[in-house]
This record gives C-alpha cells, structure tokens and sequence, in this order.
C-alpha cells in the first residue's frame, strides 16, 4: 500500500510541475509579445517620421527645381532679347 502513496504523491507532483511549466512559459509568452508590439510600434513611429522627413526633402528638391526652371526660361529669354538687340531688331 505505500507505494500507491508513492505513485499518487509522484503523479501529483508531475501535474503541479506541469501546471507551473504551462503558466510559466504563458506568462513568458505574453510578456515577449508586449515586448514585440512596443518594438513594432516604436518602429512604426520611427517610419513615419523618416517619411515625413523625405517627403520634406522632396519637396524642397521640388521647388528648388522649379525655381532652376523659371530662372533658367528667364535666362533663355534675356539671351534672346540681347540677340535681338544686337540685330537691332528690338523694338
């Protein structure tokens, strides 16, 4: 008879271990998925900052070429003009 006390106390034993094995690695689990979604957020955020960033950049570059356009229709037309003007042609 004492050693079905045994074998019951063991398989107990084996089942709180489990339970606890089971809990702990949950716990563990849900903490590295907190974890991944910080990670992901701060990531998004990060992103989203570098876009705006080149979205900025795109478009200085944008105005800055369509300043170099109007300055270079400018020039083409002064050049034309002092053409003219050579030609005598100007009125």
């Amino acid at each position: 008879m004492e050693w079905v006390a045994t074998i019951i106390v063991g398989v107990v034993s084996a089942v709180c271990g489990l339970i606890s094995a089971i809990i702990v690695a949950n716990k563990t689990s849900e903490k590295l998925l907190h974890q991944l979604e910080i990670g992901q957020a701060v990531q998004n955020e990060k992103i989203e900052s570098y876009q705006r960033q080149t979205n900025e950049k795109i478009d200085e570059l944008r105005r800055t070429n369509q300043a170099q356009q109007e300055w270079g229709t400018r020039i083409a037309l002064l050049e034309n003009d002092m053409r003219q003007l050579r030609k005598g042609d100007l009125k």
